[in-house]
């Protein structure tokens, strides 16, 4: 499976049913081809099956959802993890050392 993004979330008031209803239409892809969804505010994810036609690709980002094109795009495990600034956290509480661990 590949995890995808597309551009419809809660703000738009899209359901599972209405993803899974869509991608299956309008791919032809069974329903149990289709893998987690996760919904967030502004965009969801879907695990989709790996190798599938560029054809497929380009019907489903045209696809429409709650009014909304999909524009399904294959996220990429980097986009997918927070970037690090470089620098190791520092921890929240830290001890002062004691005089005698001072000297």
């Amino acid at each position: 499976m590949v995890r995808y993004r597309i551009d419809v979330g809660y703000a738009n008031e899209v359901k599972p049913g209405n993803i899974v209803g869509a991608i299956a239409n309008e791919a032809d892809i069974d329903s149990c081809y289709i893998g987690h969804i996760e919904i967030f505010d502004d965009f969801t994810t879907v695990d989709l099956p790996e190798g599938m036609p560029k054809e497929t690709l380009h019907t489903l980002r045209k696809a429409r959802v709650c009014g909304r094109k999909l524009e399904l795009q294959e996220l990429k495990k980097e986009a997918a993890q927070p970037k690090s600034g470089g620098s190791k956290p520092k921890p929240k509480h830290r001890k002062k050392p004691s005089r005698k661990e001072q000297e």
